[in-house]
């Protein structure tokens, strides 16, 4: 069940499962509506020739698709050998299907500290915070309003629990800064029929 459920073997044209159910959603990975790392994996480097300035030096196959030259694992949950060779080898199998050899022993790099990895970069991000590090920042050039679902990891036959309505603000704005609406009110456009929870 982890491994089918968690890191199945998939196509590189299969995107996870995107399921709408309320207006509002929580900005946080989307694992709430697909568990399938290896899909979103697959849409991730998919994304990754598209609409980016280093498109032209990113290896691609000949559908477009972003081809990894090297694997670095992160994350104490890549410490079961079973989860790297299924993941290796489902790299290896889009590697295939665009005309590219697998990947090679010499090409998985090695981690040896995969349990503090993920703490280490939470460390190093609150130094940076601080201005002690190289800040790496993306944001939204607007307001969205966005949150009431959850994102949690998909669990069988269990609703996402719903959350209040936070919001995303725009780069230059700083943390726990508050903001107001100059007309108090705003609106929404959606490609489906969205449904608030209030």
């Amino acid at each position: 069940m982890l491994l089918e459920g968690f890191f199945p073997g998939v196509a590189s044209n299969e995107a996870p499962a995107r399921q709408r159910r309320i207006g509002f959603q929580e900005l946080g990975l989307p694992y709430a509506a697909d568990a399938a790392i290896t899909k979103h994996l697959a849409r991730f480097l998919s994304q990754q020739t598209r609409n980016s300035a280093e498109a032209e030096t990113i290896r691609r196959g000949r559908s477009g698709f972003a081809c990894p030259t090297h694997v670095l694992f992160n994350g104490g949950v890549m410490k079961a050998a079973l989860l790297r060779e299924r993941l290796v080898e489902v790299l290896n199998n889009w590697l295939g299907a665009e005309s590219f050899g697998p990947l090679e022993a010499k090409e998985i790099l090695d981690a040896p500290d995969l349990d503090h990895a993920v703490a280490r970069g939470a460390a190093y991000y609150g130094k940076a915070r601080r201005g002690r590090g190289v800040r790496i920042r993306s944001g939204s050039p607007r307001t969205y309003y966005l949150g009431i679902e959850s994102a949690m990891p998909a669990v069988p036959g269990m609703e996402a629990p719903l959350k209040a309505l936070c919001v995303v603000s725009p780069l230059e704005w700083k943390r726990g800064q508050k903001q107001s609406s100059p007309t108090g009110s705003s609106g929404c456009w959606s490609a489906s029929r969205p449904n608030f929870a209030f």
